[in-house]
């Protein structure tokens, strides 16, 4: 008997080498430049709010380099002239008890998190796999710690949130989107 897989989820990561030194110094500047605020009832402040397309350009200029070769190694059936493209970006500041619920971004494209500031103590991303396990008929979850500098990029379509930070340190990040154009 053969055992054959029919679908998969891909994920990637990547740690960004030297990013405390220089990614990190041009990107704390732009985070000044639009403040994350709290919004209605959510649980964690954001700039999402300000839906700003030159903090989408001015964040893909500092990281255009690690998402140009992680673009290179997205291997899907697509003719050569499409292309992915970020198409929102912002940033998000869990503060002492701050978490993110369980949400997807799209049905279609991929999502990615820049880790900014992760104090040790910080909750780990929760994925949720899209179908109960076949053994146990159970949700699957899956918990990544990432450090400073840490980038995931997956299927916008994938369920993800956090739990309570429960730091005394402030953990931030700047998420985006990214769609084949």
């Amino acid at each position: 008997m053969k055992e054959t897989t029919l679908f998969n989820i891909p994920v990637w990561t990547k740690e960004i080498p030297n990013f405390n030194i220089e990614m990190k110094n041009r990107l704390i500047p732009l985070l000044d430049e639009y403040p994350e605020r709290r919004i209605g009832g959510e649980k964690f402040l954001s700039n999402r709010h300000t839906r700003s397309k030159d903090f989408v350009e001015k964040f893909f200029k500092i990281i255009s380099v690690e998402l140009k070769e992680l673009f290179a190694n997205v291997h899907v059936n697509w003719s050569k002239s499409k292309q992915l493209r970020v198409v929102d970006a912002w940033s998000v500041k869990y503060n002492t008890g701050d978490y993110q619920r369980v949400h997807n971004h799209s049905s279609v494209g991929l999502s990615g998190i820049l880790y900014i500031d992760v104090p040790e103590d910080a909750p780990f991303l929760d994925i949720i796999q899209p179908w109960n396990s076949w053994v146990t008929d159970k949700t699957e979850i899956s918990s990544v710690k990432f450090k400073e500098g840490g980038l995931v990029v997956f299927p916008s379509f994938i369920q993800h949130g956090t739990q309570p930070n429960e730091s005394r340190q402030a953990k931030r990040v700047i998420a985006f989107d990214m769609k084949i154009v």
